[in-house]
């Protein structure tokens, strides 16, 4: 939603999407990250984007690991909506449409 107040917002797309990729697993396995950024990241909801689902479809979690995932998916998908829609309305404050 940052679109609302910059013209060019690929390269901050291109940036998340690593972020989410580097610090989800996705290019490097979490087990190589040192034990304390192990534990901050499993407060994060990066390793619950690529991680946390292959290690549950290949029978590595636990059905306690597995609902802590999901009660912490579901506070930053609670968190992220409620941003999400307090940003779009001061968005909507300041769009002007521009082009044909």
């Amino acid at each position: 939603m940052v679109a609302f107040w910059a013209e060019n917002v690929w390269s901050l797309n291109v940036m998340l999407m690593f972020a989410i990729r580097l610090l989800g697993g996705a290019l490097l396995p979490l087990t190589l990250f040192p034990s304390w950024a192990q534990e901050y990241l499993s407060y994060t909801p990066f390793p619950y984007l690529v991680s946390f689902p292959i290690r549950a479809l290949m029978g590595q979690v636990s059905a306690d690991e597995w609902m802590g995932g999901m009660g912490i998916l579901a506070m930053w998908t609670v968190f992220t909506v409620a941003l999400g829609a307090l940003i779009w309305r001061r968005g909507q404050l300041r769009y002007t449409g521009v082009g044909i």
